[in-house]
């Protein structure tokens, strides 16, 4: 998959700092030059955009055996098998982190930084 269409993908998860709400449009802006092109989100409902950083290594490609471990893992909650990890990033705080959700019930039962 693309970064461009994985990113927007992502960010129907994520909440504007501003007003709360999860539809942005993603584009690209590339200064003439040399440099690297730079990811900008822009709320639908309230204009404000943002910088979206693509420097986050995926978790999922750094330690495969998570994914291996979560899907025989038992729910502390519902104690059913299994989980799937979902990238997750609080705009306000500016901290990103991985979460590992039940498939069975929902819950979140662990968190990775």
């Amino acid at each position: 998959m693309e970064p461009l269409t994985e990113l927007q993908g992502e960010l129907n998860h994520v909440a504007c700092p501003q007003c709360q709400k999860s539809r942005f449009d993603l584009s690209l802006r590339c200064e003439l030059g040399p440099g690297e092109c730079l990811y900008t989100a822009t709320c639908l409902h309230c204009g404000y955009a943002f910088e979206v950083s693509t420097e986050t290594r995926d978790l999922r490609k750094t330690n495969p055996d998570l994914e291996n471990h979560l899907s025989s893992t038992r729910c502390p909650y519902c104690e059913k098998v299994g989980a799937h990890l979902r990238f997750r990033c609080d705009l306000g705080k500016r901290a990103c982190l991985y979460v590992a959700t039940c498939n069975h019930c929902g819950v979140v039962s662990h968190q990775y930084r």
